[in-house]
C-alpha cells in the first residue's frame, strides 16, 4: 500500500491513500465550518473528486496551503500535472503572454505556440509527431483509436479486415475513465457501474510475457502497458 507523507507546520503525519478521508475528518478541524465545504457539497458534482475536506487556497513550489493556513508538502503533484511545482514564474508568464494573443480557435485551425512546442518535443524525443490531449485518459482514448485505425487499414483485403479490434491490457493497471480507457483499466470497482464496456479487451499478468502470448491473436490491434504501474503499486515493467 502506498504511503504518503504530509508535513504540516504543526505536525508530521504519515497516512495511506486509503485513509486520507480519515485524516481530513479527524485531524483537529471541522471542514463543515468552512464555506468551501458547503460550496463543494451544494454546487460541485462529487464525480471522481475525493471527499477529504481539504481545500487548498494557494501553493509555492512543492508546498500547498489550506484554508487554515497549514502547510503541506505536495507529494501528489497534481498526479504529475504540477511537476514544475506551484506558482512557477516562467510557466505563469507563458500563460499570460499567450492569453493576451489568442484564446481558442477550435481544431479547424492552428495557433503558433502549439506548433513550436510540437517541434521542440519531436526534436528532443524519438517520435515523429505530437498529439496534444487534455488528460491521460484522453491520450489513451486517442491511442486506442489510432491503433484500431492503423490495424484495420493494414488488414484491408485480408480475412481479418474489420476484425482487428482486440487489445491487451494488464491486471492492476489504470488507463482512465472514458469508455475505451475504462475498459483497458483492470480495476473491477470502478468498472462495475458501467458494464458492459467496450468488447475485445484481454488482461494479462504484468511482467509475465507468457500470459501475453496466451491472449494475443491475429485480431490484436494493440497492447497497453504502463512502464511503471501507478495504482497497481508502483511496479516496474521489468520486461519493457
Amino acid at each position: 500500500m502506498l504511503t504518503i507523507t504530509l508535513r504540516s507546520t504543526k505536525s508530521l503525519q504519515r497516512i495511506t491513500c486509503n485513509s486520507f478521508r480519515t485524516f481530513a475528518t479527524t485531524n483537529s478541524f471541522n471542514p463543515d465550518t468552512y464555506e468551501s465545504k458547503y460550496l463543494a457539497k451544494t454546487y460541485n458534482s462529487d464525480g471522481v473528486r475525493g471527499e477529504t475536506g481539504l481545500v487548498f487556497t494557494h501553493g509555492k513550489g512543492s508546498k500547498l496551503y489550506d484554508e487554515q493556513g497549514r502547510e503541506f508538502l505536495d507529494f501528489y503533484a497534481g498526479i504529475a500535472v504540477s511537476g514544475l511545482g506551484h506558482g512557477d514564474e516562467d510557466w505563469y508568464q507563458s500563460l499570460v503572454e499567450n492569453g493576451k494573443k489568442v484564446t481558442h480557435v477550435s481544431n479547424l485551425f492552428h495557433t503558433q505556440a502549439p506548433l513550436e512546442l510540437a517541434k521542440t518535443l519531436v526534436d528532443n524525443s524519438c517520435f515523429d509527431k505530437v498529439f496534444f490531449a487534455n488528460s491521460g485518459t484522453e491520450a489513451n482514448e486517442g491511442a486506442y483509436k489510432f491503433a484500431r485505425l492503423y490495424a484495420n487499414r493494414v488488414a484491408e483485403g485480408t480475412p481479418y479486415e474489420g476484425q482487428k479490434y482486440e487489445f491487451i491490457s494488464f491486471k492492476h493497471g489504470f488507463h482512465g475513465r472514458t469508455a475505451a480507457a475504462l475498459t483497458l483499466t483492470h480495476k473491477p470497482k470502478i468498472r462495475k457501474a458501467f458494464m458492459p464496456l467496450v468488447p475485445g479487451v484481454h488482461y494479462a499478468e504484468y511482467n509475465d510475457i507468457d500470459s501475453v502470448k496466451k491472449v494475443i491473436s491475429k485480431k490484436t490491434a494493440g497492447i497497453f502497458v504502463e512502464p511503471v504501474q501507478g495504482e497497481g503499486g508502483k511496479v516496474n515493467a521489468e520486461w519493457v
